[in-house]
């Protein structure tokens, strides 16, 4: 099939939701399928075989895209409109698969020329928007949420990452085209191939001391701000750990630097900014300890799939996000406050066997529930539900 894929987001960072997509494409590729990527501007090149990616226009010269809702975004997405109209006026495409809040547009637009589209949903739009304060006004977000409840029922299929979302999903479609397909891990498969960069424990001289590594960005709702409030905790017990902070945009580290300034614990940190791809694999299996500190929404962490692949002992705060796949017998759950948080990070440091025992049952997980083979599967049956849907709109026309 001939797929137009809305990414709405620059592709590609080194970020959760392009990971997703990259691993969504590569499948699609191998499928072969033949895809047109249709992205926001400010990523870098990745290359993928079969996909032809293009940016939409950017008018107003936007060089920064936010992480979660912005008006640069809201911009960029009617941009995307534009470019998603003309290219089914010109009969570009099969199916469209639609990833966060493209499936709105897809929803408005596809329906017009009869071409089916799917809801990738990565995250819950109505939450997000109304837990970050984007959208403030009571009656528009009611509005927002009838118009979520529309989209559902209007894709020909919806893929969901949680159960927990493929419940709400269900409740309001109830019918068997929600998809339940989890992120599966992908630093592993590229740093090992690819990397011969020396892990940031060689490069700082920790020889043998603690190492504690967060990945991701440092948006508010990741939690990187508990997880320096509890360095402190940890410091007590054990001064010589060290936490390395991977990720984040200039301006974003930046702030988590002065948060461990003020907290007195600004030698225990390291900054790194984003790392390459390649590089990420390596750092986990060489950290001593992996945490997720996420404190907001419904959606697991990418992270966590990736922690789990690694072999090491994760710690996490015990929230919904982490609850689908993480448990006590797998990782360290823990109260999202400071003294809690630090004290599961120096369990998870001196209960050596213990903290093995949930690494090792972890990647067993991870490699029986969340393969590569499964996820294919998956992929596979729902490009064949919309293959049959793409087929009767082909005929009906």
């Amino acid at each position: 099939m001939k797929i137009l894929f809305l990414a709405p987001q620059p592709f590609f960072q080194v970020r959760g939701t392009c990971l997703a997509t990259l691993r969504m494409l590569e499948t699609l590729s191998r499928m072969g399928h033949t895809i047109d990527l249709l992205t926001f501007p400010g990523g870098a090149e990745r290359s993928v075989d079969h996909v032809h990616a293009r940016t939409v226009p950017n008018p107003f010269g936007i060089r920064r895209v936010p992480i979660g809702p912005s008006f640069a975004k809201a911009v960029l997405d009617l941009s995307l409109a534009c470019s998603l109209f003309t290219s089914l006026v010109r009969r570009r495409c099969d199916v469209v698969h639609a990833g966060e809040e493209a499936a709105f547009i897809a929803a408005l637009l596809c329906p017009l020329f009869r071409v089916p589209f799917l809801y990738d949903m990565d995250s819950h739009l109505t939450d997000q928007l109304r837990e970050s304060g984007f959208v403030k006004n009571r009656f528009l977000l009611r509005v927002l949420v009838r118009w979520e409840k529309s989209v559902f029922r209007r894709a020909s299929a919806v893929t969901v990452i949680t159960p927990g979302f493929r419940e709400l999903v269900n409740e309001i479609r109830g019918d068997d085209r929600v998809f339940l397909i989890e992120d599966i891990p992908i630093a592993q498969e590229w740093g090992d191939a690819r990397s011969s960069r020396r892990t940031l424990r060689a490069r700082e001289a920790l020889a043998d001391d603690p190492v504690v590594v967060y990945t991701g960005n440092l948006a508010t709702y990741q939690g990187v701000a508990l997880l320096v409030a509890s360095i402190p905790v940890v410091l007590a017990k054990l001064p010589s750990a060290r936490f390395a902070i991977i990720g984040g945009e200039e301006r974003d580290v930046e702030d988590i630097r002065k948060r461990a300034r003020a907290h007195g614990v600004e030698h225990a940190v390291i900054l790194t900014g984003v790392l390459p791809l390649e590089v990420i694999a390596g750092e986990l299996a060489d950290a001593d300890v992996l945490v997720s500190p996420r404190l907001t929404g419904e959606n697991t962490p990418f992270k966590v799939y990736e922690y789990m692949a690694a072999g090491r002992p994760v710690v996490a705060t015990d929230l919904p996000m982490h609850r689908p796949v993480l448990g006590e017998e797998t990782a360290f759950l823990s109260p999202p406050d400071p003294a809690s948080f630090g004290a599961a990070i120096v369990r998870a440091l001196t209960d050596k066997d213990e903290a093995a025992a949930r690494a090792r049952r972890a990647k067993t997980k991870v490699e029986s529930l969340y393969s590569i083979e499964q996820y294919e599967a998956k992929v596979s049956a729902l490009y064949s539900s919309l293959a049959e849907d793409a087929g009767h709109e082909r005929s009906s026309k």
